[in-house]
């Protein structure tokens, strides 16, 4: 088995940690990093992670020539494009302000394994800009079980699957804003045997752009999630 994580980037400062928290992870993992345009690459946090990881085996970088993720397509075309030059078992995606638990790919390879699932997800923390702790994120990437507004959806950063399957879907990669949406009913609709890992061990970084909610967003999402299943979400009892 291997793994390869997809990371689109124009060198924010949070990208060190990104990368760092795939290639540390307990199960051998790629990173391939994308620079989404040639403006980018010499940005100070594309030059520190090259500098720090050029010569680790598992790091591969590439830059394009133009920026394909302009006018609200952020990394998403990188994410469609790039899967399917992928040549490991399974991928994942992170955008380069996020990072994973040590334990992450471990853990979705076992959930896929263990119930011989075609993709998996895992659950979220919500982390401030500066990377502290909020709370872990009950109300919104919720796959399976309805958030609190009545939506089912997956984060970008939390998908896990195996490639053959991403191949096949990733032209609904190709969208802006809330394309992660998209591409789970996509992914639920025609490859139906998934399963949550019930692990939170994805960070999102509540970073303060527009579309990104508030902390009270998830701090009263999550009380009202805890009221509608009187305390007992069902993502922990499933597991």
């Amino acid at each position: 088995m291997s793994v390869t994580v997809i990371i689109p980037t124009t060198g924010a400062v949070e990208l060190e940690q990104a990368v760092s928290s795939v290639l540390t992870q307990t199960y051998p993992t790629h990173c391939y990093l994308v620079c989404d345009g040639a403006e980018y690459v010499s940005q100070k946090g594309i030059e520190k992670v090259l500098e720090k990881y050029v010569n680790n085996k598992y790091f591969h970088f590439c830059c394009l020539p133009i920026n394909v993720g302009a006018n609200g397509f952020y990394g998403h075309r990188i994410y469609a494009a790039f899967s399917h030059l992928i040549q490991t078992k399974y991928l994942a995606y992170l955008d380069q302000d996020n990072w994973f638990e040590p334990n992450h790919i471990q853990d979705c390879i076992n959930s896929l394994e263990h119930h011989n699932a075609d993709w998996g997800y895992a659950l979220r923390n919500i982390v401030l800009s500066d990377g502290r702790f909020v709370c872990r994120d009950d109300c919104q990437s919720l796959g399976a079980w309805q958030n609190f507004y009545g939506e089912n959806m997956v984060d970008t950063n939390a998908y896990f699957l195996k490639t053959e399957i991403a191949i096949r879907i990733a032209s609904n990669w190709h969208g802006g804003w809330g394309q992660d949406r998209h591409f789970f009913n996509i992914l639920s609709q025609y490859f139906p045997n998934y399963i949550c890992t019930h692990k939170y061990s994805v960070n999102y970084r509540l970073s303060g752009r527009v579309n990104t909610p508030e902390p009270a967003f998830f701090l009263n999402g999550n009380q009202l999630m805890r009221d509608k299943y009187s305390g007992k979400l069902p993502w922990l009892l499933s597991k």
